[in-house]
């Protein structure tokens, strides 16, 4: 699921399904900066899709 919401910004999601990803991944960031990273370097390893992402989780 993280693959796909990554690249395409959660885009098959539906409102709820958005609201738990977002939910999860400010979760993991806030405190488990470490995990993030890891799961960003796995996902995304060439950054294509994280900023983008990073406008989807601030758009709440």
């Amino acid at each position: 699921v993280l693959p796909d919401a990554l690249k395409t910004n959660c885009a098959r999601c539906n409102e709820r399904q958005k609201e738990i990803a977002k939910k999860m991944v400010n979760h993991i960031q806030k405190y488990k900066p470490d995990l993030w990273e890891e799961l960003t370097n796995h996902f995304d390893p060439h950054r294509q899709y994280i900023e983008q992402f990073k406008d989807f989780l601030s758009n709440q």
